[in-house]
């Protein structure tokens, strides 16, 4: 916010400051923009279900769990006046992570494996009117996959 500052002296030890605000009017816009599908005022709501199923071993550590994940479309941001708003399509996912527990030169170690988006799925984030698609934020995310392994040790 822009303020003017003016500064008066009296002597050598007197300073008296005074601030006063400044106001600049802003263009009004030609209509406002209509309720976006991120506010509460819309009729469409953002869907993001998950899926987990997880499978375990009741006598040991074995846990197998497959996760889907789906979100539709929504809007991250709105778009200046004139333009159309800035939307995420998340789209379906799938995650899998597996767990085990064995024993190897007589210690207990965990050893677990991730799976992470083995759809492919891309991140995007755009504008779109009509024929035209600007991509805002849009990569390639691509899969992963992680190993790892834990022991504890007693001393």
């Amino acid at each position: 916010m822009p303020f003017s500052v003016a500064a008066t002296s009296n002597g050598p030890s007197a300073v008296a400051a005074t601030a006063q605000r400044i106001v600049t009017p802003r263009p009004r816009s030609p209509k406002p923009k209509p309720p976006c599908p991120v506010s509460r005022r819309c009729l469409h709501r953002t869907a993001m279900p998950t899926f987990q199923l997880g499978f375990e071993h009741p006598d040991r550590l074995l846990q197998q769990t497959p996760m889907l994940t789906y979100a539709s479309k929504r809007v991250t941001s709105r778009g200046p006046v004139g333009q159309p708003d800035i939307v995420e399509n998340p789209g379906l996912r799938l995650d899998l992570v597996l767990r085990e527990g064995v024993t190897f030169f007589g210690r207990e170690v965990d050893l677990k494996f991730e799976a992470r988006n083995l759809t492919g799925r891309k991140r995007e984030e755009f504008q779109q009117s009509a024929a035209n698609r600007v991509e805002i934020n849009t990569y390639d995310v691509g899969r992963s996959f992680s190993f790892s392994f834990s022991a504890s040790a007693k001393f």
